[in-house]
């Protein structure tokens, strides 16, 4: 009688089911008990991951830039020494090369200067031993009286060799003092004494040596 009287009720509550089973599946699980929704996989990223960078790793970054700047700095003020350095070096030696040169130039002006020098030298050392020799020279002959004859001298700076000649034998004792008095002569030899009786003449030959 119920089911009578309020027929559109039951014909509600049995049309539902019908209904349901019309929807397609996604408008389904929309629309379950639950009343939780379900989203599509699709619509949502994945998850992202977050990195946190401490406050010292900032810093030491900071001093790693700065060190790498003073690496950079230093190295172009070592290549500039550098560069000044070579500089120098080549000036120098260009410099020296060229004093080099012209030290060789005065060789052959200081070789020549050398030789002029020795040959000057000489030459005092011989007029020093000419005036020895001469005043020597003149002490051997100056002695010899004018009764004796002069063969042959020889003279040197240590002794002397004479071969005189005369007719009296006392002028040749007297010729052999007169040597002994100075200061000249350190001894008298007689190196050997004959006489021509045919022509009455005496041939001595008198060796001195000088103090």
């Amino acid at each position: 009688m119920l089911k009578e009287l309020l027929p559109s009720l039951f014909d509600k509550k049995n049309a539902q089911p019908i209904q349901k089973q019309n929807l397609p599946p996604q408008s389904l699980e929309k629309s379950s008990g639950s009343g939780d929704i379900e989203f599509s996989p699709n619509l949502i990223s994945t998850s992202q991951q977050f990195y946190v960078i401490p406050k010292y790793a900032t810093k030491l970054m900071l001093l790693i830039r700065k060190f790498i700047v003073m690496i950079s700095v230093l190295f172009g003020v070592a290549l500039l020494v550098n560069f000044a350095v070579y500089q120098i070096i080549k000036v120098q030696k260009n410099l020296q090369n060229d004093l080099l040169s012209e030290v060789s130039s005065y060789a052959d002006i200081e070789a020549r200067a050398k030789e002029v020098d020795a040959k000057t030298v000489a030459y005092k050392k011989f007029l020093n031993e000419r005036k020895s020799l001469l005043s020597k020279t003149k002490f051997i002959l100056d002695n010899v009286g004018s009764n004796i004859e002069i063969k042959s001298v020889d003279i040197n700076h240590t002794s002397f060799n004479i071969n005189l000649s005369g007719k009296s034998a006392l002028e040749f004792t007297n010729l052999i003092s007169r040597y002994l008095e100075k200061d000249m002569l350190s001894e008298i030899i007689i190196n050997s004494a004959s006489l021509k009786k045919s022509e009455g003449v005496l041939n001595v030959s008198l060796k001195g040596n000088f103090r």
